[in-house]
């Protein structure tokens, strides 16, 4: 068991080395401004409400942690409510923390909307790997006649 980090500032400064990023990559990806990130490593502030649920999520670590040092949870797993995912990549992160941001502060308009926004996207997504998939079979078959 790794020794209990003291304070605010350690926990985040510790979370964002271990993950070799910079205070400027923290910030475009989890919307806290540099300056604020900044100061909470350096233990010149605590994290507002917001800030803390942002750094939670991006980091996958829960908000006690980040305030008490306990419940770290170290697989990279993000942990909200009943969710949760493994995120494999920092944007992807970031943008699964902004949704569950709006879902959860939106009205059901907002919900309707987020959701058809993602059916949207999904649909897109599998027509333009579908079309992917067929240029390369179309390139493998004229190569073959090349070959021939």
């Amino acid at each position: 068991m790794e020794p209990k980090m003291e304070s605010v500032g350690e926990r985040l400064r510790t979370l964002r080395n271990a993950r070799n990023l910079t205070i400027p990559q923290v910030a475009k990806f989890t919307g806290v401004g540099k300056g604020s990130l900044s100061d909470l490593e350096n233990n010149i502030n605590n994290p507002g409400k917001i800030n803390l649920v942002r750094l939670s999520e991006f980091y996958g670590v829960s908000a006690d942690w980040i305030l008490f040092g306990d419940q770290v949870d170290e697989n990279g797993e993000i942990n909200d409510n009943s969710i949760k995912l493994t995120v494999p990549n920092l944007e992807l992160a970031a943008l699964f923390s902004q949704i569950i941001e709006i879902w959860e502060n939106g009205d059901g308009e907002m919900k309707v909307w987020v959701k058809k926004q993602l059916e949207l996207g999904f649909a897109q997504a599998a027509r333009e790997l579908k079309n992917k998939k067929k240029v390369r079979r179309k390139t493998k078959r004229i190569l073959r006649k090349i070959d021939n």
